[in-house]
């Protein structure tokens, strides 16, 4: 995971942040996030997630049905 900052957010600041897929591999994602307080950007951070098999350390296929539904969001890789 990654973060970079480009400003400082205060205490009571109203703060959006957009989420999106930036990238689909084989067992993994990564998911990006921009913050914003108004027009002005604030932040931008990402991390991976891996898919992982229940009770195992097993990696595993990021699920068809996951893939499908950030796609029908509009929050995929362009």
């Amino acid at each position: 995971s990654s973060i970079v900052w480009q400003a400082p957010a205060r205490l009571r600041d109203h703060v959006e942040i957009d989420i999106s897929v930036a990238r689909f591999g084989t067992t993994s994602f990564e998911v990006r996030y921009v913050g914003w307080r108004g027009e002005q950007q604030l932040f931008e951070a990402s991390m991976t997630y891996v898919g992982v098999r229940r009770g195992t350390t097993e990696t595993m296929p990021v699920p068809d049905g996951f893939r499908e539904a950030v796609a029908r969001a509009g929050a995929g890789p362009a």
